[in-house]
């Protein structure tokens, strides 16, 4: 568990927000040294880390593709309207609520208060730099995200991107624990909530047989501290019963207590996993459930975390 938590932590400190990754990504690439046989990163920022295959038994397994999100909650700013306000584009789904008040800096340096004019709606609100002085660096298309504010205690972990980089940390676990009898591709996707963009082209240029995908979901129904989830069903598709059956006997072998979620919200957002499954593979998706999700403060438990990391070093293992 110390070792998930200091890779956790690691990843937490190294901004990544959207298009804007590589620090990141470089952290992930370092964690993967000597578990690859190939590190590359593809024209979206997304790292893709290759293995190949054992072999075993004279059988060649089937090509199995693990992705986790890269980048964090970012907003991208508007041109500066002379006052020391920025305006912004959020990027993904975040609360207009969770979002006053919270501190965010530029990947330039600068530093400002998301504030609001009126009403707490998103048209509405706007970072503070606090004076036309201290705005006038940024430039519109700058990118802006949470400081770190990384917090542990009692197996619960508290930061912003945390979710997105205990994902990160438990598909760098599994990697390092066994090797697979097929070709492996761990994607570290970038443009995650854009659509999962980055798993889209990951998929397209792997072509994998087996897809998982690990996904940041709200803890809700799905109960936090109960280990992860599979994900039976989300905005993108209806996930093949093999798919579903395959992650639910892994946990089982690895003794990981897994729940099973259902994801109904009707934004039409496109997910990790039905890209995977678009491009032939039978996918399906495991669930980190997650407090306060895109906010400056996600929360996330150690054991949920540790749990997706056994399950899948278990897929790996007998895939």
């Amino acid at each position: 568990m110390t070792e998930l938590l200091a890779l956790i932590k690691n990843i937490v400190e190294a901004p990544a927000p959207t298009g804007y990754q590589k620090e990141r990504a470089e952290v992930l690439a370092r964690a993967m040294e000597g578990l690859a046989d190939e590190i590359s990163f593809d024209p979206l920022g997304s790292l893709i880390v290759c293995r190949r295959g054992t072999g075993g038994n004279g059988e060649k397994g089937r090509k199995i593709m693990i992705c986790a999100p890269l980048d964090s909650p970012t907003l991208i700013a508007k041109t500066p309207d002379g006052t020391g306000k920025v305006g912004f584009m959020p990027i993904g789904t975040l609360d207009p609520h969770a979002l006053v008040g919270a501190q965010v800096r530029f990947s330039g340096g600068g530093r400002g208060v998301v504030a609001y004019d009126a009403s707490v709606e998103m048209k509405n609100l706007y970072i503070d730099m606090g004076s036309p002085e201290h705005a006038s660096g940024v430039r519109a298309g700058d990118a802006a995200t949470f400081p770190p504010a990384f917090a542990e205690g009692d197996g619960i972990v508290i930061g912003a991107s945390c979710a997105a980089a205990a994902a990160c940390a438990a598909l760098v676990m599994a990697a390092g624990e066994t090797r697979a009898r097929g070709d492996m591709a761990f994607v570290f996707a970038a443009q995650a909530e854009l659509d999962a963009r980055g798993v889209r082209a990951a998929s397209g240029a792997l072509a994998p047989e087996i897809g998982v995908a690990i996904d940041v979901i709200d803890a809700g129904r799905t109960k936090f501290g109960h280990g992860p989830s599979v994900v039976l069903r989300d905005t993108g598709a209806i996930y093949p019963r093999d798919a579903v059956e395959r992650v639910e006997t892994c946990a089982r072998r690895a003794g990981v207590e897994l729940q099973r979620e259902i994801i109904d919200k009707p934004d039409g957002r496109e997910t990790a996993a039905s890209h995977m499954l678009r491009a032939g593979a039978s996918a399906c998706a495991i669930g980190l459930p997650t407090k306060g999700r895109l906010s400056p403060g996600e929360m996330i438990c150690l054991r949920d975390a540790e749990g997706v990391a056994n399950v899948l070093a278990e897929i790996i293992r007998t895939a």
